[in-house]
């Protein structure tokens, strides 16, 4: 089964999880996947609009903890691994499409990353997001470490980057990372409705809308994601060194 679905037409480039079995857990064949159809598809000059979307319940369980240690093993493979997750984030976040993203139940870690980069997302009422990296001795991706400071102020993103709280829909409207939540059946309908409602701009305004976007995020993003892989790649070099790996769940 490959990793990932790319599905186009008609505009749109809707992009899947496709670890269905795996809780759509997060390995190196996943990144690479998904790292170049969200490229290929921002290039696509038939691509108005990217989906970003999970075959089965859960959009991710985060980073593949069984296969985690072997990779860790290898330094090249590391730091591959920690480019590609941070070359998702930008071709999320700078590129030339507007993303829109549909989340239902958990979105973990990395997986949890990318709802936040997406220009829309639904949230359905299912959904819950964690970022639990601090508990295994790791460190978050994707510009978490910045989108959660920007948008809740430094101490609240903090708490919950190093609590690994679970942030269920009523927390999450709470703290206003979602406007609303969907019921799980109503999620497709209006993520239709969504890319049909962009799909009627102009392309060019579309595309000038997000560039202006991308020029307002790019220093402090990429900033973000430096130092995150920075850490990343220092905390997976402490863990081999300790063999101190966590064994279950997910990242």
């Amino acid at each position: 089964m490959h990793p990932i679905l790319d599905e186009r037409g008609n505009g749109v480039a809707r992009i899947t999880l496709n670890r269905p079995a795996r809780r759509n857990a997060i390995n190196a064949a996943m990144l690479e996947a998904l790292a170049a159809a969200l490229g290929s598809a921002q290039r696509d000059p038939d691509v108005r609009v990217i989906v970003l979307t999970a075959a089965g319940e859960v959009f991710s369980s985060g980073d593949d903890l069984d296969e985690l240690p072997a990779t860790a093993a290898d330094a090249v493979a590391v730091k591959k691994m920690v480019t590609r997750l941070q070359d998702i984030t930008r071709h999320i976040m700078l590129g030339r499409c507007p993303v829109v993203c549909a989340v239902r139940g958990w979105a973990i870690g990395a997986g949890a990353s990318w709802p936040l980069n997406a220009d829309f997302t639904l949230w359905s009422e299912t959904a819950r997001l964690r970022f639990p990296e601090a508990r295994h001795a790791l460190f978050p991706s994707g510009g978490a470490t910045w989108l959660l400071a920007d948008r809740l102020g430094d101490q609240q993103a903090l708490e919950i980057l190093l609590s690994g709280e679970a942030l269920d829909t009523q927390r999450l409207l709470a703290l206003g990372v979602c406007a609303d939540t969907l019921a799980d059946d109503t999620l497709e309908t209006a993520l239709e409705a969504r890319v049909h409602s962009l799909l009627t701009l102009p392309p060019a305004t579309l595309e000038a809308y997000k560039r202006v976007q991308a020029a307002r995020r790019t220093e402090p993003l990429e900033a973000a994601l430096a130092a995150e892989a920075e850490q990343m790649i220092a905390a997976v070099a402490r863990l081999t060194a300790a063999g101190a790996f966590p064994q279950v769940g997910g990242a």
